[in-house]
């Protein structure tokens, strides 16, 4: 009987599997705002259980499984955002913010069902490429965020008062993000807010925060090919913190120093950031298109999808 009873579970499994995937390969399907979904390939550690953000573009070219452009196995996430996309609602979220003309978004945020965030000591590995029909930004303010370790707003409530400049409430002007990978009109960047101050190039600040603002990639070498981002970080207060990251096996950035503002345990669940993905544009009405493969979390880097590193 318990043998039957196996069978049939994993038959069910199969079965929701190969649904999945017709689904989500339909042409014109539209993955809606805070839409559970879930991904087909192997992950590590991380949960394959992800959701769509809740201000998701809801045009049906936004977020896509994709067979056509792989790194590793046998798909990949294409990501798209077009001039005027915008999300479900007109007059809410991104869609209101046409004076800056944060225009929409198409973005997925991990799932995590016992914590609010990475916590300790992790390695990370994702893979990106940027076809050559994407567009670059142009203008000084214009920038693309590709990948983001944000905390959750009941963490950020709490912790604005142990960061310079912060005040504590939910302030929306010093948002903590431990690291961000945006592309600007000089390449792939590496940047991070509302850590240990809220204005990062404050005359007070900004030879500390040049030292984590490097450059990853140049503007030049950015499209047409895969560039594998391999991240080591310890999540936590005090000085025992660090980021390693290494793109197409060269180290890019070693900071050592806190990578939250505080770590905090609140309603049962310990916060740390909640790593996010896709395509974000600020100031930036370009088309940009972009793919995601070979995501991957682990305790050490020999177990993650893609361990290059020199």
């Amino acid at each position: 009987m318990k043998k039957i009873i196996f069978l049939l579970i994993i038959t069910l499994l199969f079965a929701n599997n190969s649904y999945a995937k017709k689904k989500y390969f339909k042409e014109n399907y539209i993955f809606k705002p805070d839409q559970k979904i879930k991904w087909l390939e192997d992950v590590g550690t991380w949960s394959k259980n992800w959701r769509t953000h809740g201000w998701q573009s809801n045009a049906p070219w936004a977020l896509r499984y994709s067979k056509d452009i792989v790194r590793d196995g046998e798909y990949s996430l294409r990501f798209e955002k077009r001039k005027d996309d915008c999300g479900p609602k007109k007059n809410k979220g991104d869609c209101k913010r046409t004076s800056e003309k944060w225009i929409g978004r198409s973005e997925i945020i991990m799932d995590y069902p016992k914590s609010m965030g990475e916590t300790g000591n992790q390695w990370y590995s994702w893979s990106i490429y940027i076809p050559k029909e994407s567009n670059r930004p142009k203008n000084i303010d214009g920038q693309i965020i590709l990948g983001q370790f944000k905390t959750h707003n009941k963490h950020l409530s709490k912790t604005r008062k142990y960061v310079v400049g912060g005040k504590n409430k939910n302030d929306s002007n010093c948002t903590e993000i431990s690291l961000t990978i945006r592309l600007n009109k000089d390449g792939l960047m590496s940047d991070r807010s509302g850590v240990t101050y809220c204005n990062s190039w404050h005359k007070d600040n900004i030879s500390l925060h040049k030292k984590f603002y490097q450059k990853l990639v140049d503007i030049d070498d950015v499209r047409g090919k895969w560039h594998d981002i391999i991240l080591h970080a310890n999540w936590t207060d005090n000085d025992e913190g660090f980021f390693k990251i290494w793109v197409n096996s060269e180290l890019k950035l070693d900071h050592k120093g806190k990578t939250l503002s505080k770590v905090m345990t609140i309603d049962g669940k310990k916060h740390g950031p909640m790593f996010r993905f896709g395509v974000y544009s600020q100031k930036w009405t370009g088309t940009t298109i972009a793919y995601y493969d070979s995501i991957s979390r682990a305790d050490t880097c020999e177990k993650l999808i893609r361990c290059n590193i020199k």
